[in-house]
């Protein structure tokens, strides 16, 4: 009986204890509960502090799943439902809980914190205007009245929705400059440089000033000279009470106090005259940084987050970028000259038959066609014309009754456009159809946004002068510009880089290479895809595409179908395309055109004053 007895009881304590080990085989770290890949990464995310992550790894040691299951869920699904709906695969019950239930005490945090913040910033709402905020914050309604009226409250409840609404604006934006402080700071640091400090960044490091530090002087940025000279591969000598910098042929020579620059190049010598002058501090001879490093050849960005000056030898750069793109950049040489200086104008004709596909009352053929002129240069392409489309109507009438579209075939026989391209947008105006009321008289619609057309004024700059120019406009972080620069060219060497070239007789022959498209592949939506060209020493270019398109990305059958052909020349060219949409209809367009050099100059945009939507 004892030992009966004593069976029993180990028993019970052994079952008594087994919650307690699959809660502990359970109890990782919190951050990895909540679906973290650690607790740094955690706080940062989640914007926590050491502290509330620990009161929060507190509350997680007694969280009960099946109790915050009941009350979040229990009125809406079982936890078979829940299971099914909400689990992904491998996921369990529990796991899924912990994180939704973090989730959610990271919320009331983050509201408590901007609720202790508006407690201390009320003095923001002296003068507020609820009524000009909404009408500003919230366009789409008609007024504030409409606004209450079908959200059900009160004019005092809207008030206090607005300046709720206004201080969280004011609390988010705060919020953000913080995080890009933090985020400058320890990129500068990364970069060797002095968080919160000025710092000069070349080649991607910050600047070494080891006894005196950079600073700013009526918005200018001054440095101590020999320290940036001799990063930039200067040598500095101090000569009769002047200084000199010289570096790859170009002597710079100034005097302490003076805001006269000498600039000498190839025996002649320039003066730039400084807006502010040198000096003395701390035995560091200061100067403004801008001057010095742009008559050495460098441009000077500026980046206001990270109060750093970038500079950049641009011509160093740009050879650097045109390493992988000599046969590009010979097939621009060979366009520009061909085409030589200047615009081309010329006359463009095109013609679109479509047919819809009906097994019950038969397939349907119409033709649409368009005429035109056509001014272009490497800047924008301008078209202005007629077109008749009056026998799109008649298509769409067959498919239905649209009664409203009846007036419309006469007046679509012979309709003006004008379009243009370039990098400003894509612009198409057709002043007839203010009839139909679609668009008022001079207005303009935005159909993109702008486009390179592949070359510039300069018809001598190559590629690597677009990534650098392209990439270097009005970017928001210069700090970050060598890497972006490299980033840019990686991108465009998989299309046009040496490698997707072939010898063909005196031309090249262009395949762009399509191995990361996964064309063929279940999970592609592509079944087909083909793109080449070949590159003539006369300019002329010819080129073919052709592009399947799936249903879905599971393998499904074709549903498009693109393919496209033409050539193009200093005096012309044509297109043919074929555009199948399965079981819908068959559009093909062709078009032809003729041009030869013109001092016309196309524009860029619309005509000041015209209104663009």
């Amino acid at each position: 009986m004892k030992r009966l007895f004593t069976f029993v009881l180990t028993l019970a304590l052994c079952l008594s204890a087994l919650p307690g080990l699959a809660f502990a085989a359970s109890t990782a770290p919190l951050w990895e509960r909540a679906g973290y890949d650690s607790k740094a990464a955690c706080l940062e995310i989640c914007e926590i502090t050491e502290a509330e992550y620990a009161q929060l790894e507190k509350e997680a040691a007694t969280f009960d799943p099946e109790a915050y299951f009941e009350e979040e869920y229990g009125d809406w699904y079982t936890r078979e439902e829940f299971e099914e709906y909400y689990l992904s695969e491998g996921e369990t019950f529990e796991e899924y809980l912990t994180w939704d239930w973090f989730t959610d005490r990271v919320i009331e945090l983050e509201d408590a914190r901007f609720e202790a913040w508006k407690k201390s910033h009320g003095y923001l709402l002296s003068g507020f205007d609820p009524e000009a905020y909404f009408e500003e914050e919230h366009p789409y309604w008609d007024s504030p009245e409409e606004y209450m009226e079908i959200s059900g409250i009160t004019r005092s409840e809207f008030e206090t929705e607005m300046q709720d609404e206004y201080l969280r604006d004011r609390y988010d934006a705060e919020r953000e400059a913080q995080r890009q402080k933090a985020w400058a700071e320890n990129l500068i640091s990364t970069m060797g440089g002095k968080p919160g400090k000025v710092n000069v960044v070349v080649g991607g490091s910050c600047v070494v000033f080891p006894s005196a530090a950079p600073e700013l002087v009526k918005g200018r940025t001054m440095v101590p000279l020999r320290a940036v000279m001799e990063a930039l591969g200067a040598k500095v000598e101090w000569t009769d009470g002047g200084v000199a910098c010289t570096l790859d042929g170009v002597t710079l020579s100034f005097r302490v106090g003076d805001t006269v620059l000498n600039v000498t190049k190839d025996g002649k010598t320039e003066t730039v005259q400084m807006k502010t002058a040198p000096y003395l501090k701390g035995n560091f001879t200061y100067v403004p940084v801008r001057f010095f490093a742009e008559a050495l050849g460098y441009d000077v960005f500026w980046d206001s987050l990270c109060t750093s000056a970038v500079l950049i030898d641009k011509e160093a750069v740009i050879a650097e970028l045109d390493k992988d793109f000599t046969i590009y950049n010979e097939i621009l040489a060979w366009q520009a000259k061909a085409n030589g200086d200047g615009a081309r104008e010329g006359s463009l004709s095109a013609t679109m038959n479509v047919t819809t596909m009906d097994s019950i009352s038969g397939n349907k053929t119409v033709t649409a066609s368009a005429n035109g002129t056509l001014l272009a240069s490497s800047e924008a392409v301008n078209l202005s014309g007629t077109m008749n489309l009056s026998s799109l109507v008649d298509l769409m009438q067959a498919q239905g009754d649209y009664p409203e579209l009846a007036g419309l075939p006469q007046m679509l026989r012979s309709l003006p456009y004008s379009f243009i391209a370039s990098q400003e947008g894509i612009f198409l105006n057709m002043p007839q159809l203010t009839e139909t009321g679609e668009m008022d008289a001079g207005h303009w619609s935005l159909l993109g946004s702008g486009v390179s057309l592949g070359g510039t004024a300069d018809r001598s700059e190559t590629l690597g002068h677009y990534i650098y120019d392209s990439t270097t406009a009005a970017n928001m972080f210069p700090v970050l510009l060598s890497g972006q620069l490299a980033d840019a060219a990686e991108i465009l060497s998989d299309t046009w880089g040496d490698s997707n070239f072939t010898r063909s007789g005196s031309g090249y022959a262009w395949k762009m290479d399509t191995d990361d498209y996964g064309v063929g592949s279940y999970d592609s939506p592509y079944s087909e895809l083909e793109v080449s060209a070949t590159f003539r020493p006369d300019g002329n270019v010819s080129f073919r595409m052709a592009m399947g398109m799936r249903t879905s990305l599971i393998g499904g059958p074709v549903a498009m179908r693109i393919t496209c052909s033409g050539s193009s020349g200093v005096s012309g060219g044509n297109l043919d395309m074929q555009l199948q949409l399965r079981n819908m209809a068959d559009v093909g367009i062709k078009a032809n055109w003729n041009c030869r050099s013109t001092s016309r100059v196309p524009v860029t945009a619309p005509p000041e004053g015209a209104v663009i939507e």
